[in-house]
C-alpha cells in the first residue's frame, strides 16, 4: 500500500491547507480525557454511547478524534474507532448486542435491520461519528469536507487493514452525503422499537465505502475528478 500511503498524505496535505486558509489549526488527539474537554466546545452537548469516552475502555489503537481549533478552542470534531467483529459475529448481530448494552435496554431495542447491511458489513471496521461544528462556524462546506477527509485518511493509515468504513447522518444532512465521499448509502438503516433510544432516529441513513472505493475516490480526487473547492 506504500503508493497509495502517499497519495492519501498528500490528500492530508491538501485538506490542511484547506482549513489553514480558513483560518483554522488541526488539532488530533488519542488523549481521552482532552475529548472529554474539547468536544463541548463545538458545541456538542454529549457524546454518543458509540463513541463515548466516559462509557467505553477506550485505548489509543482504538480510537481518535480530529479536532479544528480557532485560537484555543475547538469549533469542530469528527471521532473515529475500530472495530474487529473477527469471523464469527455479523454486523447486525453487533448492533443488537451494543445497542442493547448503549441503551440499557433489557431486551433487543432494535426492531430490523437494512437487509443490504447484513451483506455489506462485516469484518474490520472503521465507525466515524459525532461530527460537530459549532453554530457560529456553520456554513462552509470547504471546512466540512476538509475535517471529513482527514479523519478518513488518518483511519486509513491507522488501520489499513480495513473491510469497511460507515458512518450514520439524519435525513435532513443526506443532501450533504456526497461531500463526505462514501461510495453506498442505504435509508431507514436502523428500525427501533418504541421508545426510540436518544440520538437515534429510524430516518437515519447509513453511508459507507470499502477500501477498494476509499483508494478508488482518493485516486480520483488525485487526478481532479471530485471538487476539490466545494463552495
Amino acid at each position: 500500500m506504500f503508493v497509495q500511503e502517499l497519495d492519501i498524505a498528500l490528500s492530508l496535505e491538501r485538506s490542511v491547507r484547506v482549513l489553514e486558509a480558513a483560518g483554522y489549526r488541526v488539532y488530533p488527539t488519542e488523549d481521552f480525557e482532552e475529548v472529554l474537554n474539547l468536544f463541548h466546545d463545538s458545541g456538542r452537548l454529549n457524546q454518543s454511547p458509540m463513541l463515548s469516552v466516559a462509557r467505553l475502555d477506550l485505548t489509543g489503537p482504538q480510537a481518535f478524534w480530529i479536532f479544528i481549533m480557532k485560537g484555543s478552542t475547538a469549533v469542530a470534531g469528527l471521532g473515529a474507532k475500530y472495530i474487529d467483529l473477527g469471523v464469527s459475529e455479523c454486523f447486525e448481530g453487533y448492533l443488537r448486542r451494543t445497542s442493547r448494552l448503549q441503551y440499557n435496554r433489557s431486551t433487543d431495542p432494535i426492531l430490523s435491520v437494512a437487509e443490504p447491511l447484513r451483506r455489506v458489513i462485516e469484518r474490520r471496521l472503521i465507525y466515524l461519528g459525532e461530527l460537530e461544528m459549532h453554530p457560529s462556524h456553520r456554513g462552509k462546506r470547504s471546512v466540512l469536507v476538509a475535517l471529513a477527509k482527514l479523519v478518513k485518511g488518518m483511519a486509513v493509515l491507522k488501520w489499513p487493514d480495513f473491510d469497511q468504513m460507515y458512518a450514520f447522518i439524519p435525513d435532513h444532512h443526506f443532501q450533504l452525503a456526497r461531500l463526505y465521499g462514501f461510495d453506498w448509502q442505504y435509508p431507514n438503516a436502523i428500525t427501533w422499537r418504541d421508545p426510540v433510544p436518544d440520538g437515534r432516529l429510524n430516518s437515519h441513513w447509513i453511508m459507507g465505502c470499502n477500501q477498494d472505493g476509499f483508494l478508488h475516490s482518493l485516486k480520483a480526487e488525485k487526478l481532479g475528478s471530485i471538487e476539490r473547492k466545494p463552495k
